[in-house]
């Protein structure tokens, strides 16, 4: 009887928090949602999903050759930020042109030539590119033509730590990854977000998603190593500790 009532309580408070959950992500995403149907987009979060994975994919790397070099990223900013650059007044038609694009880009090249560019794409954006905050230490707009060379020098110190969460997550992943469902579900999130990321490998602000987990897993693996060494002291103090005593 006591095993039944505390089963059943289980699958209400399950219950509860999944209907919980799932009202709080509608209160967020239903309105997008309707707001991208009535502007003729569809039930679909990303009114511009087309436009961001043309970015992604058309975007040309060194190895390019110059047919391959034919999309004009100038002209593609300006069409993204001014709507309907080239097609005035209808976003619709512009993701549906992008999408067009962005098709036959892909059927008119070998699946593992695509892959391999995206990810030279995705390498560069992780470990090249300059994140908002590197930016705007040089921007001249701020610091002049010649910035101070104390804020120049913070680009360094920056770029070291991102370095390094980088290393630490992974330790982390490696160690905690698979430990048990909630860290399974987050490494699953993780893989799940890095695949996809390498289809609009663009920006750096379509990564920040994975910060946090990055964070999570880094902040694990310090964890571990902060528990080894104390582990390690305190097995060496019991060493010596009865060392002494059984010499005197």
């Amino acid at each position: 009887m006591f095993r039944q009532r505390s089963r059943s309580k289980r699958i209400v408070h399950a219950t509860a928090s999944g209907i919980a959950i799932t009202a709080g992500i509608l209160i967020v995403v239903l309105p997008q949602l309707i707001v991208n149907d009535r502007a003729g987009h569809g039930y679909r979060l990303a009114a511009n999903r087309w436009r961001n994975i043309e970015w992604g994919i058309r975007k040309p790397v060194e190895s390019d050759s110059p047919q391959l070099r034919d999309f004009n990223w100038a002209a593609a900013r300006r069409e993204y930020f001014v709507p309907g650059y080239f097609v005035p007044g209808c976003l619709v038609q512009r993701e549906k042109l992008s999408r067009d694009r962005t098709l036959r880009f892909i059927s008119s090249m070998p699946l593992t030539m695509l892959v391999n560019r995206q990810l030279k794409k995705f390498s560069s954006l992780i470990f090249k590119r300059k994140s908002a905050f590197e930016s705007s230490l040089g921007h001249w707009q701020r610091w002049g033509n010649s910035p101070p060379l104390w804020i120049s020098a913070l680009e360094h110190p920056a770029r070291c730590m991102w370095y390094i969460l980088l290393v630490l997550a992974l330790i982390g992943f490696f160690l905690f990854g698979w430990r048990n469902p909630g860290w399974g579900f987050l490494s699953l999130f993780t893989i799940y977000y890095i695949l996809a990321l390498l289809d609009i490998p663009a920006t750096l602000r379509f990564a920040i998603q994975l910060v946090p987990t990055l964070c999570i897993f880094a902040a694990a693996a310090v964890s571990w190593g902060v528990d080894l060494i104390r582990r390690s002291i305190v097995s060496r103090t019991v060493y010596h500790a009865t060392n002494t005593t059984t010499s005197a």
